[in-house]
């Protein structure tokens, strides 16, 4: 399912339709995104029901050629928003949101917290809790370690140490080193050792890029290389 910022939806049109017709016509902007917030300002069901972004298609079908959601009868879904990546910023907190907040009828709506709008989607998660809560992040880096590649959860979970955690830190090392290591590891040819070390290496090296380092979160590695000096050297020399 598709995530975008407001006014950032794809457009498609053919060869030889004009670009202004294009972008005169109020269907074309319409995505499954925008026409969530209008389903649960205005459809009877989706305001009982009150879902997730990735609840709705369970209980609600998507016209493709009518570009609107109606209810679905019958056939199990399972919703899955696409993933972003959180050097993407406002897009990847604005996803945070949508896979926490329950029938949100507008990009302004997603923004507004106990009545207050806020300015970003990233001020709007953190005033929700929602980078410090270690059910979501669990949850988070249990659905990343599905689908993304290791190089990618690595910056991820550099991403949630830099915003927040404070809790269980070193349960969600020991939780996840597999998946942060996989591709160090999966060939056999490294030790135990060299795949920890560079994995903590390449770890660092998203948090330096912030200006944070992993000696300033209490994580314990055992092995040769969990020194603090490993945290301090270049990705280049492991």
């Amino acid at each position: 399912m598709p995530v975008h910022l407001p006014n950032h939806q794809p457009l498609r049109f053919g060869v030889q339709q004009s670009l202004r017709h294009v972008l005169d016509d109020p269907s074309s902007s319409k995505t499954m995104l925008t026409e969530f917030f209008v389903s649960n300002s205005s459809d009877e069901s989706a305001m009982r029901l009150k879902l997730l972004y990735k609840e709705f298609p369970e209980y609600f079908v998507w016209e493709p050629a009518k570009k609107k959601w109606k209810v679905r009868h019958k056939q199990v879904v399972v919703g899955r928003l696409c993933t972003v990546n959180p050097f993407e910023g406002e897009r990847y907190f604005e996803r945070l949101l949508l896979i926490n907040v329950c029938c949100p009828t507008s990009f302004q709506d997603l923004l507004t917290v106990n009545g207050h709008t806020f300015a970003t989607f990233r001020e709007a998660a953190v005033s929700r809790g929602l980078l410090q809560s270690d059910d979501y992040i669990d949850s988070c880096l249990a659905e990343a370690a599905l689908f993304q590649a290791p190089s990618c959860l690595r910056v991820l979970f550099a991403l949630l140490l830099v915003y927040g955690i404070t809790t269980d830190l070193q349960v969600l090392w020991d939780k996840y080193y597999h998946p942060l290591s996989e591709d160090f590891s999966h060939n056999g040819i490294l030790t135990d050792d060299e795949v920890l070390g560079k994995t903590v290496v390449a770890i660092n090296v998203v948090l330096n890029s912030m200006d944070k380092s992993l000696a300033d979160f209490p994580i314990r590695f055992s092995c040769k290389y969990a020194s603090d000096d490993l945290i301090h050297i270049s990705s280049t020399t492991l």
